[in-house]
C-alpha cells in the first residue's frame, strides 16, 4: 500500500535561497506536478516559473517542512509562509498568505 505524505513541503533556490512553500496532502504526487509543469514552462506561479527559467532545475531542492495531519495543514501553511517570509520577492515566491 502506498503512503501518503501529508503536510508542508519547500522549494528551494539554492542560487539565491529563495523559497516557495506550499501544503500537500500527498507530497510527492505534489512535488511531481510541480516539476512538471515547471519543466513544460506552465507553472502558475509566474516568478517561481521565472527562477526555473533562470536557474535552471538543478538550483532547486524539494524538501519537507512539517509532515502533519490534514485537520491542521492549513494552519501550518500559513504558519510557515509568514515564518520564512516568502510572500516577499526578497525571500520567496509565495503569491498568498497560504491556508486556501
Amino acid at each position: 500500500m502506498k503512503e501518503f505524505l501529508c503536510g508542508i513541503y519547500c522549494i528551494e533556490n539554492v542560487v539565491d535561497n529563495k523559497k516557495y512553500i506550499g501544503l500537500s496532502r500527498d507530497i510527492r504526487r505534489r512535488w511531481n506536478e510541480h516539476k512538471s509543469e515547471l519543466r513544460n514552462n506552465c507553472h502558475g506561479n509566474i516568478y517561481l516559473q521565472r527562477a526555473w527559467n533562470i536557474y535552471g532545475e538543478e538550483s532547486f531542492r524539494f524538501d519537507i517542512v512539517e509532515l502533519c495531519d490534514p485537520s491542521i495543514i492549513c494552519d501550518k501553511e500559513r504558519y510557515y509562509i509568514s515564518g520564512y517570509h516568502t510572500l516577499s520577492h526578497e525571500n520567496g515566491y509565495n503569491l498568498t498568505s497560504g491556508g486556501e
